[in-house]
């Protein structure tokens, strides 16, 4: 899971920095990007294919990168926390992000049977049915369920 997460985040981060316009592709280090690739799919191209190549190396002992492109990636992260988790303006985009997953949170665990798996609270309890409910999500679908759940409608005046 750890190198399944690590080659989602660090693909996924870069992709929402760039949107957000706090970089470009060009700000990227060059030496990962030569060894992944300039795109995301790219990189999560060479990644699965790194991963899977390695991991049948090994007899599918152990999930493993080679060390060239696991070198890439942590270069890729390290650049990440410079210029976009301790951004001035990323942070205060994570606190609000943080936020929304704490109400959305309090919501699906005051109201299970709405949200939550039943097999889950009753294999391994509330908040482990909450927290995979609220991982399982992406940002349109937390955001969109937040905004249902806490932003008030106009009433018709017709």
């Amino acid at each position: 899971m750890r190198v399944a997460d690590l080659v989602a985040y660090v693909n996924h981060d870069i992709d929402d920095a760039t949107r957000a316009g706090l970089v470009t592709a060009d700000d990227l280090p060059r030496e990962p990007v030569r060894i992944l690739g300039v795109t995301s799919s790219a990189r999560i191209s060479s990644l699965v294919r790194d991963v899977v190549t390695q991991t049948l190396a090994v007899d599918l002992s152990e999930i493993r990168m080679s060390e060239p492109v696991l070198a890439a990636v942590l270069e890729l992260r390290t650049y990440l926390f410079d210029a976009v988790y301790e951004n001035t303006t990323a942070t205060a985009e994570f606190k609000k992000a943080a936020d929304i997953l704490t109400g959305l949170w309090e919501k699906v665990r005051e109201r299970p049977d709405e949200f939550l798996d039943r097999r889950t609270i009753e294999h391994e309890g509330l908040d482990a049915a909450a927290r995979d409910f609220l991982a399982g999500m992406t940002d349109r679908y937390a955001v969109r369920l937040f905004e249902q759940l806490f932003i008030p409608k106009p009433w018709a005046t017709d």
